[in-house]
């Protein structure tokens, strides 16, 4: 139980981790009060989010790279556009990507299978290379950006906001959860095994057979008219039987040739009759 106790623990961190980066994901100039760097330049206020520039002249539109024309144009400042990174800004596509490795991990990490709680672990441990690796490109990019603001331009003053320590925040989930979510165990209690095998019919013993009945030693086995014989195939011409209203039956074919020859016995017997013994006593 404490295992699982842990486990789950770790799966909250995912989930926690996910959801850190799908805000991280949504900021300007889609949520345009969310960036990475907020301040001034030029005296018009900037907020710098993962998909473009809002200032207070309106946003731009949401694209992957910054776009250098809407930076110099809402500022009214040419050399703004220069702060920029090209190359840089179009890293920030990692942001979803990071949210969706982190969403994989955290539908790994539902089961408390051993083997899911595994895969769940190296998917976070993934994730968590994925987040490191946007961080620090991301930083990059940020720090670069205020530096060449702040230095270079009048009135203009940038700052890191709250955004890079969302990213520093889901990394440190990640990490965690990386750690704890592996450590699971599939228990079902006693009741519900009991449960289970309770609904299986019991398997009947094959130790016990019925008694065969042996009908030749029995009263109502047929006895024969001869002297001597043991049944059908013997020689005798008819036999009686027991509950059988003594119905008269035909000797076997080739019992007997003729009166004046040698009885002639069929392919397979053993005996003749009484009077004459077995086939190996005679002379």
């Amino acid at each position: 139980m404490g295992l699982n106790i842990v486990h789950w623990l770790g799966a909250f961190l995912l989930f926690a981790a996910m959801a850190l980066l799908i805000v991280v994901s949504v900021s300007a100039p889609i949520w345009d009060n969310v960036g990475y760097l907020k301040g001034y330049i030029n005296g018009v206020s900037t907020t710098w989010g993962n998909w473009g520039v809002c200032t207070s002249n309106g946003c731009s539109s949401a694209s992957l790279g910054y776009d250098k024309d809407f930076l110099r144009t809402a500022t009214g400042f040419d050399g703004a556009g220069n702060a920029i990174v090209s190359g840089l800004s179009k890293t920030l596509i990692l942001a979803p990507i990071c949210a969706g490795l982190t969403a994989i991990a955290l539908l790994f990490a539902l089961s408390t299978h051993l083997v899911m709680g595994i895969l769940a672990s190296l998917a976070a441990l993934l994730a968590l290379i994925a987040t490191v690796v946007f961080l620090g490109l991301s930083l990059g990019f940020f720090l670069t950006a205020r530096q060449r603001v702040n230095n270079n331009y009048p009135n203009s003053d940038l700052s890191v906001s709250s955004m890079v320590w969302l990213v520093v925040a889901a990394c440190g989930c990640q990490l965690v959860a990386a750690l704890t979510v592996c450590f699971t165990r599939s228990r079902r209690s006693r009741k519900a095994r009991d449960a289970e095998f309770s609904t299986v019919p019991a398997m009947r013993s094959t130790g016990h057979q019925e008694p065969v009945t042996d009908y030749y030693a029995s009263s109502a086995a047929p006895t024969s008219t001869s002297a001597g014989s043991t049944g059908p195939l013997v020689g005798d011409n008819t036999y009686s039987t027991a509950g059988h209203n003594n119905t008269t039956y035909a000797a076997p074919v080739g019992a007997y040739n003729t009166a004046e020859t040698a009885p002639v016995e069929p392919m397979g017997a053993t005996t003749t009759s009484g009077a004459n013994g077995h086939w190996w006593k005679r002379s």
